[in-house]
């Protein structure tokens, strides 16, 4: 069945031959700045994006940020999908291609993009004060979901805060994910391990100790040793426990080397320190020569008066010159991505899992 009524700022839900009725997809403003081929992810479904949504791309749409180059891609495809679009076929839904391909390359039919094109009637609970553009999407949301109660309406955010606020007044929210080239991070290797309570009684016999150049070196044999990967990380639980990086495997020995331990002001690097035994660990890949690519796995997170976040003060500020590269480490690849406005919860004491692989690429060459 197809609903009948078709007001300006309705969606129309499709049903088909007895499946489930199309969902709307309400896009906060910081999903477009984060992938902006988001509207076209949605399969046959209906996005919808507020008029404060695009308020809020208007305002970011300047700098040579990440952000503001997405913004500005965004407002190109909008451009392109309302080119010679009446205000009839804008209130009726622009036509969207699918960016997800089905049944061998084929795409589905997709589904439609509907804009705010009138107000939204929608009384906020008295306990979300105020006309901030969060409380200004979620009354949108609200308005859709009392208009169509046989859809499924879903807020789609980066913002955690706003997705609790969503869930506290009846909306439901989720996080946008399509962009993950892996969707089960479990599968990935941690790149660290913590040692068993027993290990140096089962490995510690027979063990070589020696420095090179101020950096204590470790052997140890024993079976634990089989399941380790060359640049791998291993570590004593505990406030005073070792941390070391495992350098090489030969049989059942390993060679260990003590980490630098850069939560000490005194092993800063362009005034960054770790946080924890995560950031530390990390560190000691980014700011090692012989690793020529280093990849970090972890939630995002803005700290507060840091709009690069966590992974760019990781890469820019611990790696190489503030602002640019350093030619003595211009052979190493380091990537990072960071989300702006809205701004992700700060959750720069986490960085679970990171993974090196020695020489994966050949060194940069500069052409002249």
């Amino acid at each position: 069945m197809t609903e009948s009524v078709r007001p300006q700022t309705a969606v129309i839900v499709r049903g088909r031959q007895g499946k489930q009725d199309r969902r709307i997809f309400v896009l906060d403003t910081n999903v477009l700045m984060h992938d902006p081929t988001a509207i076209f992810r949605f399969e046959e479904h209906d996005v919808y994006i507020p008029m404060t949504v695009l308020e809020e791309l208007d305002a970011g749409k300047k700098g040579l940020s990440e952000s503001a180059r997405n913004v500005r891609q965004v407002s190109r495809f909008l451009d392109e999908l309302m080119r010679d679009a009446t205000k009839k076929d804008i209130d009726r839904g622009l036509s969207l291609p699918t960016a997800v391909p089905i049944n061998h390359g084929k795409r589905p039919p997709g589904g439609r993009l509907y804009f705010q094109t009138s107000l939204l009637e929608s009384v906020l609970p008295d306990s979300l004060p105020g006309q901030g553009a969060d409380n200004t999407i979620l009354a949108n949301t609200l308005a859709l979901q009392q208009n169509f109660p046989a859809a499924r309406v879903t807020l789609v955010s980066k913002d955690i805060n706003l997705r609790i606020k969503a869930a506290i007044v009846g909306v439901h929210a989720e996080d946008y994910s399509s962009d993950k080239t892996i969707e089960d991070a479990d599968l990935l290797v941690s790149g660290v391990q913590q040692l068993p309570a027993n290990f140096w009684d089962k490995h510690g016999k027979g063990m070589e100790s020696w420095q090179q150049q101020s950096r204590t070196f470790y052997r140890v044999r024993g079976p634990l040793v089989r399941e380790w990967r060359a640049n791998q990380f291993v570590y004593d639980p505990g406030e005073n426990g070792v941390e070391a990086i495992v350098r090489k495997i030969e049989g059942d020995s390993a060679v260990l080397e003590l980490t630098l331990d850069y939560r000490t002001e005194r092993n800063n690097v362009w005034g960054v320190n770790a946080r924890n035994r995560e950031q530390n660990l990390a560190l000691n890949l980014l700011m090692d020569p012989e690793i020529d690519f280093v990849t970090v796995l972890g939630p995002a997170g803005t700290p507060p008066g840091n709009r690069r976040g966590k992974n760019g003060a990781l890469d820019g500020g611990a790696d190489g010159q503030p602002g640019g590269i350093d030619p003595e480490s211009a052979g190493r690849n380091l990537g990072a991505r960071c989300d702006q406005r809205p701004a992700a919860p700060s959750n720069q004491d986490q960085v679970p899992e990171f993974h090196a692989r020695p020489h994966v690429f050949e060194p940069l060459h500069h052409h002249r």
